[in-house]
């Protein structure tokens, strides 16, 4: 953002800060919860609520020249209600923020960044087949161009397993078992350059072992065919890669990663996802109760068949994500908030009461 000001790039800097803004709220506070969240004030909480705090104050100032009333709304909060006194009472009459280059730690962020990538890839595959996230599947594979990223990504593991609801992640290993590749020249561009050899390399690159060109093109930065007796050479603009995933996956692709999820479900997932649709659904009451987050609930669910056993298989899980200090599969106790809604096409009402 200093470096586009100064040189009156506005538009440059409000986007920079808009998707900072994006990531802060979308991804640090949202998987930040269970330590926002967690009981009593333990170092870990401490130092998660500090960290938003010097990240806040710092956006403040940032924000002040585009959105000058929320900054001072914010600095004034922040700051002024904390310490007043210890810094100027108005944003605006505070320092721009310098970069705090001994605070980087680049080799992180390049992984969070590819996690995040790949976190992406993975919703917008369960997307295309239909697949709902909170429906657990059983494995998400991921295959980086750069291998050298392997390790990184993997002690990511669980954030991204988290994000996309699946059992496992493995990172490594062969795409070409999970997915086709297609390449097709981008004909608009390759038209002015190889004239009327286009229909040759059209039909070369429908024949060819797109696998092995794909590697080629990450190795070198282009591809080399033979078309009518003549070497034709394209770069990564010149053609486009799609890939198709084969029975029982779905996948995407970037130009950093492919991520390939298995699509079948074994009855134990197929249990948990009736759980995790439960729970969506008491936490969808109590917001309509205007209950508090911290509010303790009793549960009562008219169920039977499939959900009734989720419920029992997942009863832990169900009361620890909706804090529900007891979960009886029945009618609703008198006194509670009623609400019918449909699971997996059965109708089945749920009580909440809160407890004392």
């Amino acid at each position: 953002m200093t470096e586009a000001l100064d040189g009156y790039r506005v538009y440059e800097a409000a986007t920079a800060l808009r998707e900072f803004v994006d990531a802060l709220s979308n991804w640090y506070v949202r998987r930040g919860r269970d330590r926002f969240w967690a009981t009593g004030f333990s170092q870990d909480k401490r130092e998660a609520f500090w960290t938003l705090w010097e990240v806040l104050v710092d956006l403040a100032r940032l924000a002040a020249p585009f959105v000058p009333f929320f900054a001072e709304h914010t600095w004034r909060t922040l700051v002024g209600g904390a310490w007043p006194g210890a810094q100027p009472d108005s944003v605006h009459l505070a320092d721009w923020p310098e970069l705090p280059e001994n605070w980087i730690d680049r080799p992180l962020s390049r992984s969070m960044s590819l996690a995040r990538e790949v976190v992406s890839l993975g919703l917008s595959a369960r997307a295309n087949q239909k697949l709902r996230v909170r429906q657990p599947l059983a494995t998400a594979r991921i295959f980086l161009a750069d291998h050298a990223d392997d390790a990184a990504l993997a002690a990511l593991a669980p954030i991204v397993a988290d994000e996309l609801n699946v059992k496992q992640v493995i990172v490594g290993g062969d795409a070409e078992a999970f997915v086709h590749w297609k390449m097709q020249p981008n004909f608009r561009l390759i038209g002015p350059r190889v004239g009327a050899l286009v229909p040759g390399v059209k039909r070369a690159l429908a024949a060819a072992d797109v696998a092995a060109l794909r590697r080629q093109l990450d190795a070198e930065g282009t591809i080399r065919i033979a078309v009518d007796g003549q070497e034709v050479t394209l770069g990564p603009e010149e053609v486009a890669i799609s890939l198709t995933a084969r029975e029982h996956y779905a996948a995407a692709s970037s130009a950093r990663a492919v991520v390939v999820l298995e699509t079948d479900l074994d009855d134990g997932l197929i249990a948990e996802g009736l759980a995790r649709e439960l729970i969506n659904r008491v936490q969808g009451l109590r917001k309509e109760l205007d209950l508090d987050y911290a509010d303790r609930i009793e549960v009562t669910v008219e169920a039977a068949g499939r959900l009734a056993a989720a419920i029992e298989q997942h009863r832990e899980l169900i009361a620890g994500e909706t804090l529900a200090a007891g979960l009886v599969v029945g009618p609703p106790r008198p006194g509670a908030a009623v609400k019918e809604t449909e699971l997996e096409g059965e109708v089945v009402r749920i009580g909440v009461a809160r407890t004392a």
